[in-house]
């Protein structure tokens, strides 16, 4: 009997250990590796900067690398088949609202990505269940939705002084993501 076909995502603690697990494979398995992007049967996603090690940087990337890999292995017909991550992969509806409250490097510094993660999914999930298709235009929305933003980052520990900065932006990242929520 033959091996069973399929896709995996693999969630590691650290980007160092994605790294080592990426090179353990592709030590194993040569012909898994490809420098482009868009070719290779095994990738890395994960973040960073260009103060990363040197072996790292072939594996960083920002949102368009983050949509090719998402693309990559949703498609059963792509050559993907590995996708190791630094944890939780975030929906880019996500990815906006982590971006709107990551926007602050003091906020990143107080509570850490895993926990902006968090607020990330908890804002999503609850904007989307509140808004109605015309609560852009109505006062009244607008504000009930500001208090569930503040709830939410308050119920974090998301820092006090930098609350009013990121109701806004998540406020006009909802605002972007809207249309589609209502269709």
């Amino acid at each position: 009997m033959g091996a069973i076909e399929g896709k995996a995502m693999v969630v590691c603690m650290s980007r160092r250990i994605c790294v080592a697990l990426y090179d353990g494979i592709v030590a194993l398995r040569p012909d898994w590796h490809s420098d482009d992007d868009t070719l290779g049967k095994i990738k890395i996603v994960m973040t960073g900067s260009a103060s990363d090690p040197q072996a790292w940087q072939a594996h960083l990337g920002g949102k368009l690398r983050r949509d090719l890999m998402a693309k990559r292995a949703k498609d059963p017909n792509d050559a993907l088949k590995m996708v190791i991550v630094r944890d939780m992969w975030l929906t880019q509806e996500e990815i906006a609202f982590y971006d709107a409250l990551a926007d602050n490097q003091s906020a990143v510094e107080v509570l850490g990505n895993d926990q902006l993660r968090i607020i990330a999914h908890e804002l999503l999930t609850s904007l989307k269940s509140s808004i109605t298709i015309d609560w852009a235009h109505r006062d009244s929305a607008r504000a009930r939705l500001r208090v569930l933003v503040k709830r939410i980052l308050r119920k974090y520990g998301y820092p006090p002084d930098l609350q009013d900065a990121a109701v806004q932006e998540v406020l006009q990242q909802a605002e972007a993501l809207s249309a589609q929520w209502a269709a």
